[in-house]
Parts: C-alpha cells; structure tokens; sequence
C-alpha cells in the first residue's frame, strides 16, 4: 500500500510539473500572437483613420454642386455648415426691422 501511494504521488508530481511547463509555453505564444495582434490593430486604426478621410473629402465632392452655379441653401460652401443647435435657434429668434423701410 506505501509503494502504491509512492507511485501515485510521484506520478501527480510529474503531472504537475508538466502541466507547469505546458501553461509557460503556452503563455509565452500568447504574449507573442498579442504584440502581432497589437500592431494589426494599430495598422488597421491607422488605415481606417485614412479611409475616413478620403471618405469625408469623396461625399463632399459628390454632394457640392458643379463648378459655375451658385450655391443653394442646401449646399453651403465647403467648411461653412451651420451645426443644428444654431439652426434651431435663428429658426425661434425672429429677425429684426429692416431699417428705414417699410414692414
């Protein structure tokens, strides 16, 4: 019964030594697929981040209207877009007298 339980301790031992050395392998890919999956992920923001740009610069071009005609209202100039909060609000304030004319 000694002998037995000398086996089955050894054996655990050694099991858990190389369940030890297993997990230190493991751990070591790990940390190296995460440094490539980092600088993927950086490579992907930075393209991303470009994309946008060019998108930006695309829709604006598609949506202005031809060289030579004047701009409408629904097409302010490029870089002069009202936000909506001030839109909202010339939309309530009334707009003053004319001067010297009649209303």
């Amino acid at each position: 019964m000694t002998n037995a339980r000398s086996i089955l301790c050894a054996a655990l031992c050694a099991a858990t030594l190389a369940l030890g050395l297993a997990t230190a392998v493991v751990q070591s890919q790990n940390r190296e697929r995460g440094l490539e999956l980092n600088e993927l992920k950086e490579r992907c923001s930075m393209l991303e981040a470009i994309n946008g740009d060019q998108a930006a610069r695309i829709r604006e071009r598609d949506t202005a209207p031809p060289a030579g005609e004047p701009l409408s209202p629904s097409h302010p100039a490029p870089g002069t877009a009202t936000p909506k909060s001030v839109q909202s609000i010339a939309a309530v304030v009334p707009k003053p007298p004319a001067r010297g004319g009649v209303q």
